[in-house]
């Protein structure tokens, strides 16, 4: 076996993220706009932090594995249906004044209950 065997070119496929982050977080944009929701929006969708990142890949990977696709389109669909069917709740109207952001949609428990249409 000669060094660097093991290393072949699908296993550095394997390693590439393909994460549209940008697309993700515009389509998050995108949604408030075609909604009118006041929500917070991502002020610069292409400076989003690690956490975020990490959340949003994770979201992606989700509905890859639960829908074969992951793309911001997709995940764009999904922010747009929790705007429209979400309760006031979400929106600020609240005891608190708290408000559903970016952040509260990536969960994947989110997810789950945008589709079970428990909001």
């Amino acid at each position: 076996m000669t060094e660097g065997q093991g290393d072949t070119p699908s296993d550095e496929k394997q390693k590439i993220d393909r994460t549209d982050y940008i697309g993700i977080a515009q389509a998050y944009n995108g949604a408030l706009d075609l909604t009118g929701v006041a929500l917070p929006r991502i002020a610069d969708p292409s400076n989003l932090s690690d956490k975020r990142k990490r959340a949003v890949k994770k979201l992606s990977d989700v509905f890859k594995k639960r829908f074969g696709d992951g793309s911001a389109s997709a995940l764009g669909e999904y922010f747009t249906d929790f705007m429209r069917s979400a309760r006031e709740f979400y929106f600020g109207e609240n005891n608190r004044g708290w408000k559903a952001d970016f952040d509260f949609l990536l969960r994947e428990n989110t997810l789950d209950k945008v589709l079970e249409g428990n909001l």
